[in-house]
């Protein structure tokens, strides 16, 4: 492992992930920018790419203390990369954990000898990326909550509000109990069939994930690379119910764990969601934990 790292990302509500890199030995994990008031991320937009050197936080000034700079790829990416490279000529990754088509083109993030990485195999293919796998964290732990859901959802719609409706109809009709906490995106349209939830910290994502017995996981069209999901049911040994159909083809794949809509019957759902976890090798799991997936790099 390199012998100091920074982590870059622009995403302030992944605190809760900042502070869980940053326990790890030779890990700095921080936001790109510093955080300002109202007139700032104003004026940091009407600058947008040039000049948001000038709102960059702390981490500018220690530069020269890091060997590898992993950056989360976002519309800033290419300006941070320049900045970065313009001081050290260490290795610098742009770390794609949104699937292309929803994110910005790898196009527009090349240059100043960066790698690029993804998640997603077919955007790996397609543009000419390095595949990583997702990543997790084995010191998030689950409180002992009593089991209340067989079905849990957490997410932004995304374009996908209806066809989740349509599942949990699907799974109420079985007798299954659901608990959905759909946010607004931007792809968002008003429903009279749902009230979208507020977000919520991760802490409380882990505190419903521990009530219940099985996690939803609903890919986005065009995404072939993990969610989040599947690594929240590994590491927590809960049931994954999942679109993904390339998720068979990965190490921890378990029928007795792992159900797929359209391959899989769902009318043996119920019986699948109530019965017990496989346990799956514990070098299997290691492998996706965040101390080991930054030995991809």
């Amino acid at each position: 492992m390199p012998r100091k790292i920074l982590f870059l990302t622009r995403q302030p509500e992944t605190e809760f992930y900042i502070q869980e890199q940053n326990k790890y030995d030779n890990v700095t994990s921080t936001c790109i920018f510093k955080k300002t008031g109202f007139l700032g991320k104003l004026l940091c937009k009407i600058l947008r790419l040039k000049g948001s050197f000038l709102f960059f936080g702390d981490w500018k000034e220690n530069i020269s203390d890091y060997d590898l700079f992993i950056i989360r790829a976002s519309r800033y990416s290419l300006e941070v990369s320049k900045y970065i490279r313009e001081r050290s000529n260490k290795k610098i990754v742009q770390w794609y954990w949104n699937p292309v088509c929803a994110d910005i083109h790898p196009d527009k993030v090349r240059g100043y000898g960066a790698e690029i990485c993804s998640f997603d195999p077919s955007d790996c293919k397609n543009y000419n990326l390095k595949y990583i796998t997702p990543y997790y964290f084995s010191t998030f732990k689950l409180p002992h909550n009593k089991i209340v859901n067989d079905i849990y959802f957490v997410g932004a719609d995304k374009g996908r509000l209806n066809v989740l409706l349509d599942l949990r109809k699907t799974f109420g009709d079985q007798g299954l109990k659901v608990d959905y906490r759909i946010t607004k995106s931007s792809k968002s349209t008003e429903s009279g069939n749902y009230t979208y939830q507020p977000g919520i910290p991760y802490h409380q994502v882990l505190e419903e994930i521990s009530s219940c017995r099985a996690i939803l996981d609903y890919v986005q069209s065009g995404q072939t690379g993990l969610t989040l999901r599947p690594m929240e049911a590994l590491f927590h040994k809960k049931k994954l119910i999942t679109n993904d159909v390339n998720i068979c083809e990965y190490d921890f794949y378990n029928k007795s764990n792992i159900f797929i809509l359209g391959k899989d019957d769902l009318t043996e759902l119920k019986s699948f969601i109530h019965s017990p976890y496989m346990e799956i090798d514990k070098r299997i799991v290691e492998k996706y934990d965040f101390k080991n997936w930054l030995k991809n790099f």
